[in-house]
C-alpha cells in the first residue's frame, strides 16, 4: 500500500508499503486457483505426448514385422533361416529386442535399452529394461521381466492344438499381411504377467480369451495395460495404430486370426 507523508516545505511524498495480510492472502488464493487450473491440463499434455510416442514406437515395431514377414525384403531371420517361407514370431521379437542370435556387440554381457530410441518401450510406461547376451528374448534375454511394456499377439506365437487343451508352436508365414486388422503389438503389463495363474504366462506375448475352446479361454495369457488416460494403444500387421478404451469392444479387429 502506498503511505502519503507530510515533509515540510517538500510537501507530500508518496512512501512504498509492504503487503497486508488480506492482500497476501487474496494473492496465494489466486496463485493457488489459477495452478489448479494449469497443472493438470500440463499433465494432461504429457499424458497426450507419451501417447503420441508410443503409437510411433508401435507403428515401428508394425513396419518392421512387415518388413521381417515380406519374403523378398526381410534380412536374416534367425533360427528361422530354414523353415524356408515360414518364420517363428518369438525370432522376430529376437530381432526387435536384437537379442540371441541377433545380438551385435559380441563384447557386452548385457545392454540397457535407450527409453527415447527404443521401439520396444513404452514412454508412460517402465523405464529400465536390459537384454542379455546367448538368451532368446522370451526365455530370459529381456529383464527383469515385470519391466516389459508391450506384448505381442500370443496367436501369432501359440496356437491351441486339436481338442483345445493344450498350445502348440506356430510358424508364420507372408499371408499374414493380408490380415491388415490383425493385431500385433499392445501396451501390457509386464509385472501382472508375471503373477497370472498357471506360471506360464509370457510378458512378451499375450492374447484375450475368445469363444474358442483353448487355454485362451482362461485369461491367463490376457494382460494389457491401459496405462494411456485408461486406453490402450494397439499396433496392427497393417502398420496402423489404434486407441481404445475397451481392445475386444471392435469386431473388425481380427483378435482370432491363426497363421495357416
Amino acid at each position: 500500500m502506498a503511505d502519503l507523508r507530510k515533509t515540510g516545505s517538500r510537501g507530500w511524498v508518496e512512501e512504498a508499503g509492504g503487503f497486508t495480510l488480506v492482500e497476501l492472502l487474496v494473492s496465494v488464493g489466486i496463485i493457488t486457483i489459477l495452478l489448479s487450473i494449469v497443472l493438470p491440463a500440463l499433465q494432461k499434455v504429457r499424458d497426450q505426448a507419451k501417447s503420441l510416442i508410443c503409437m510411433d514406437h508401435l507403428r515401428t515395431a508394425s513396419f518392421r514385422f512387415r518388413i521381417f514377414a515380406d519374403p523378398y525384403a526381410h534380412g536374416s531371420r534367425g533360427r528361422s533361416e530354414g523353415l524356408g517361407g515360414r518364420f517363428y514370431a518369438a525370432d522376430f521379437l529376437d530381432s526387435l529386442y536384437e537379442t540371441d542370435e541377433f545380438w551385435g556387440d559380441r563384447s557386452l554381457y548385457r545392454a540397457d535399452y535407450k527409453p527415447a530410441q527404443e521401439p520396444i518401450l513404452c514412454p508412460a510406461g517402465p523405464r529400465v529394461l536390459s537384454r542379455v547376451q546367448g538368451l532368446p528374448s522370451h526365455v530370459g534375454g529381456v529383464q527383469p521381466r515385470e519391466n516389459i511394456s508391450y506384448a505381442m499377439n500370443r496367436r501369432l506365437h501359440e496356437v491351441p492344438a486339436p481338442g483345445g487343451g493344450k498350445l502348440a508352436l506356430v510358424t508364420v508365414t507372408e499371408r499374414v499381411l493380408d490380415r491388415p486388422n490383425v493385431p500385433l503389438f499392445f501396451d501390457a503389463d509386464g509385472a501382472r504377467a508375471t503373477q497370472l495363474r498357471g506360471g506360464d504366462a509370457d510378458p512378451l506375448f499375450s492374447a484375450p480369451p475368445l469363444r474358442e475352446r483353448s487355454p485362451y479361454t482362461q485369461a491367463k495369457y490376457w494382460h494389457p495395460r491401459l496405462r494411456h488416460r485408461n486406453r490402450l494403444n494397439v499396433g496392427f500387421v497393417g502398420g496402423h495404430v489404434l486407441s481404445t478404451a475397451n481392445p475386444l469392444a471392435d469386431s473388425s479387429w481380427d483378435w482370432g486370426y491363426i497363421p495357416r
